[in-house]
């Protein structure tokens, strides 16, 4: 641009490369600042405009009227660019060649010159705004294109159209499948469409074309990913029991082939028992819960002269899955066994798991066996562990173990031990919460059961107990042998207020969970104040978490006499990549367990179901279901006012599985409050 514009007089002005409209308001050195179609005064570079158009509007206009005038201005633009011939201006000069200025491209157009401002802009806005013909140069000349240029683009703007119009009519067949009415017969096929919004539910803002999913939904009219998957539903490409969360972490129950066949290589060789010691000849027994498909523990009690000695013993994975290999790799990459409702995401290949890893009764099996030698009052004199063959004798219920167990002298005497161990702890400032699990189990045909599992039986106590004193010598061991571990620790003191809360009272979960704290992790022995204990190495449960087998290496080939299996810094980036994924995989096992609860709920809609008010404020009250293990919003009437621990029976309305959502209404009729429960 040679000359200034003048004051009122209209001008081309760059926006984002676009040419756009505006008039003249004052101008400086480098500035200048003009009345824009939006309505807006802006200040621009004086070097971002183009032109100017040779049209003024009056002063004696207002702002309202500029801006009219200026949008009637662009509507002529846009609707004379038609009339402009640009082909066959282009083929005048397609073999120059040459750059040309909009003056050289108006002479060639005009041969008698332009009838007046508005004819000369049209010509401008269309040469200026079509890229087929002309390209614009940073000289702000214009250079024509090639014939096999133009071709390119012409083919690329037309595929672009088709594409306009395919999105079109796919918007239009979403809209028709949400609200169930026929959809127009088409051409096209919408696949990458339902794709591409499968992808999006799945991945979120982690997929690689989330702004043209987020885009496409919205014009689709679906306000969010919940609508998203009920229009999948419809269409049959997502079930009612898919879950995002589950499909985003790509979890599956299959193992790779290099895994499989490595597995049938360990399953066709022959299991050897030299060097071990012979413990086949002690009452041994396993208890898990029903549902237990990895049997990694077992206990055993023999008497001496002495005292009796307590045998925890573990499954020994690290001699059929030696460090380095495809399964643990795959191990390692899985971090743990996922727990779900409708089956389990296992480590390792069921088969191998099945065949030589867990402890299944009356099969000859290796395990690492810690033996604790007590004296005749029950306090622990020495301990060792061992490389061993063992032999359960009887993999038990929980629900049958204490009447099994008492049938001896021996077994009776397993859970006086357990009882010691737990005051012990509790002596040296240990704390016991007691919570209710929630075991839901979706039989192949879809069938939800579900059963709410309290962990204070005998022989739940025996157990955690064990358990808890083989990772407590684990600790020990490692730490005496001054060989690298990862050890658990909470340093916190337990409050006393954890100590005081009632078990008795219904909301006994929901105030024992706000004193529950996550351990951390140190390559350095640090107490654990909530077990009670001054060392802790989780070591129990190497079938199904990759650190307990990573543990039982550690002592293992101290046992054997051999090197360390793992320095400290390799052991710190295992934990950090596994703790990583394992808090995804956590995730996925609460969604899915809340996703068949309330599947479940959904077919009691109608039913009442008895809660207790856990939290209070305003219209809506916060209301735990024991049954359950559930806490959901229930909405009051101003009026009444429910104080914590109140029973509260409410209908269910509605239930969403998929949304997590789920409606409840208060009966009319309050009941009394609970006698005890405390606020």
């Amino acid at each position: 641009m040679n000359k200034i514009p003048a004051k009122t007089e209209v001008v081309v002005y760059r926006k984002r490369s676009q040419p756009c409209l505006g008039v003249m308001l004052e101008t400086g050195p480098e500035k200048a600042s003009i009345f824009s179609e939006e309505g807006k005064e802006l200040s621009i570079d004086l070097t971002r405009i183009v032109r100017g158009a040779g049209i003024k509007y009056g002063e004696d206009m207002d702002e309202s009227e500029i801006e009219l005038a200026l949008r009637g201005l662009r509507r002529e633009l846009e609707e004379g660019t038609s009339s402009i011939d640009l082909v066959t201006l282009w083929e005048c000069v397609l073999d120059s060649e040459r750059e040309l200025s909009f003056n050289d491209i108006k002479e060639l157009y005009f041969e008698s010159g332009p009838t007046d401002a508005v004819e000369e802009l049209i010509l401008f806005w269309a040469v200026d705004k079509s890229d087929l013909y002309f390209k614009r140069q940073r000289s702000g000349g214009y250079l024509p294109r090639s014939r096999d240029e133009a071709a390119g683009i012409r083919r690329r703007k037309e595929a672009e159209r088709k594409k306009l119009l395919e999105a079109e009519a796919a918007i239009k067949w979403v809209r028709a499948v949400m609200e169930d009415t026929p959809a127009e017969d088409t051409e096209y096929d919408f696949e990458g469409y339902v794709e591409l919004i499968k992808d999006f539910v799945i991945h979120l803002d982690n997929f690689d074309k989330a702004p043209q999913a987020r885009s496409f939904i919205a014009r689709a009219g679906l306000k969010n990913t919940d609508e998203a998957i009920q229009f999948l539903i419809k269409t049959g490409n997502w079930t009612e029991n898919d879950d995002p969360v589950f499909l985003r972490l790509g979890i599956t129950k299959t193992f790779p082939k290099i895994v499989e066949e490595e597995t049938d290589s360990v399953l066709s060789s022959p299991v050897s028992y030299d060097g071990l010691a012979d413990l086949t000849g002690v009452s041994t027994y396993s208890i898990d819960d029903v549902n237990t498909e990895d049997i990694d523990d077992a206990v055993s009690i023999s008497l001496t002269a002495q005292g009796p000695v307590l045998g925890v013993h573990i499954a020994d994975v690290d001699v059929f899955v030696g460090k380095g290999t495809q399964l643990d790799e795959e191990a390692l990459k899985r971090g743990e066994t996922i727990y779900l409702p409708e089956g389990h995401v296992h480590m390792f290949p069921p088969r191998l798991i099945r065949d030589r890893l867990s402890l299944i009764e009356g099969e000859a099996k290796k395990a690492l066996s810690l033996l604790v030698y007590f004296d005749k009052h029950l306090n622990i004199n020495n301990y060792t562990f061992a490389g061993s063959k063992i032999a359960v004798d009887k993999n038990l219920l929980y629900s049958e173990a204490e009447d099994k167990l008492r049938r001896s002298e021996e077994g009776s005497l397993l859970f006086e031990i357990a009882h010691r161990l737990r005051r012990d702890r509790i002596c040296s400032g240990g704390c016991v919460l007691d919570l209710p699990d929630l075991k839901i189990k979706v039989s192949d045909d879809g069938e939800i059961s579900l059963r709410t599992v309290t962990m204070t039986t005998p022989a739940h106590i025996l157990i955690a107990e064990c358990m808890i004193l083989m990772n407590v010598l684990a600790g020990a061991f490692l730490r005496s042998a001054h060989l690298p571990a990862i050890y658990r620790y909470l340093t916190e003191e337990v409050p006393e207020e954890v100590r005081t809360i009632d078990m008795d009272d219904p909301l006994y979960p929901i105030r024992a969970l706000k004193f529950l704290r996550p351990s951390r992790f140190s390559l350095t022995p640090l107490p654990h104040r909530f077990v009670g204990v001054d060392t802790y190495v989780q070591v129990t449960s190497p079938i199904r978490r990759y650190l307990d087998l990573v543990m039982q290496r550690q002592i293992l080939r101290k046992v054997k006499g051999l090197s360390p299996a793992y320095g400290p810094e390799e052991l710190e980036r295992i934990y950090q990549r596994v703790e990583l994924g394992i808090r995804d995989k956590r995730t996925v096992e609460r969604a899915r367990t809340k996703f068949w609860l309330f599947k479940y709920l959904e077919k009691m809609k109608g039913e009442v179901i008895k809660g207790y008010v856990s939290q209070t404020g305003g219209a809506q009250t916060t209301v735990y279901f024991p049954q359950y293990l559930l806490e959901a919003p229930v909405s009051l009437s101003a009026h009444e006012v429910r104080e914590v621990g109140t029973p509260l029976e409410c209908v269910i309305e509605n239930v969403e599985p998929i949304r997590r959502k789920i409606s409840l209404t208060p009966l009319q009729e309050p009941s009394s409050r609970i006698p005890g429960a405390s606020t």
